[in-house]
């Protein structure tokens, strides 16, 4: 879902913008894919259907049934107004110390670096395109 989902972002100066990318990656695989599908109109349930890449293509949470996909969904929807709320946020340290709040006390906190006043995390990891794979 990540991956058919992903949305590299890189501001004008060439920075990879791992928050904004989380964001626009959770936008998209909630609201532009496919993959949850409204159920039960009256409780807000939703089912959610995940086709593996490769032969045989099935449904990776089949019979899982629609408490799976209403979860899933319901904690997507959280990480996406998180990552709203750090980016409402300027300072890099105050962004990371709201999404430390969410995943917990082994996320990094960021430092002040010239990347940083830039309002850009730097740390572990890296924005880039899946390139298909």
């Amino acid at each position: 879902m990540a991956k058919d989902s992903f949305s590299k972002q890189i501001t004008e100066d060439g920075v990879p913008n791992d928050l904004l990318a989380l964001r626009e990656t959770l936008y998209c695989l909630l609201h532009q894919k496919p993959y949850f599908n409204l159920t039960d109109y009256q409780n807000q349930k939703y089912d959610v259907k995940v086709l593996l890449p490769v032969s045989p293509w099935r449904d990776v949470f089949d019979n899982h049934g629609s408490s799976v996909g209403t979860l899933l969904r319901s904690r997507l929807i959280t990480l996406l107004k998180k990552c709203d709320e750090a980016l409402a946020e300027e300072d890099v340290v105050k962004q990371s110390e709201i999404l430390q709040r969410h995943f917990g006390e082994d996320f990094p906190i960021a430092e002040k670096t010239d990347y940083a006043k830039k309002n850009v995390y730097v740390g572990s990891g890296i924005v880039a395109d899946h390139g298909g794979a």
